[in-house]
């Protein structure tokens, strides 16, 4: 495919003194919206796993001699029991 450049490329290439945010248009915040929900909505999962992590570790292995105690259902007991 064959683009026709302009003959004034260098003046393209010239910094406004604006900031950057101010030469966005509407569709660049759209992308940057879009993609900043995306990564917080992927590292918010993460974040949740861990803080919920520490308390079902401690729920699932507190043993009563030799048998673990029953917490939010036996079947996550026992897999947290076989990790």
């Amino acid at each position: 495919m064959h683009f026709d450049t302009p003959s004034n490329v260098g003046a393209a290439s010239v910094t406004s003194d604006l900031p950057w945010y101010r030469q966005l248009n509407s569709y660049h915040w759209l992308v940057l919206i879009v993609a900043s929900l995306g990564w917080l909505f992927d590292t918010m999962d993460q974040q949740l796993f861990n803080l919920a992590r520490r308390s079902l570790n401690l729920l699932c292995t507190a043993r009563s001699g030799n048998h673990i105690r029953t917490c939010l259902s036996k079947t996550v007991c026992d897999s947290a029991a076989n990790a």
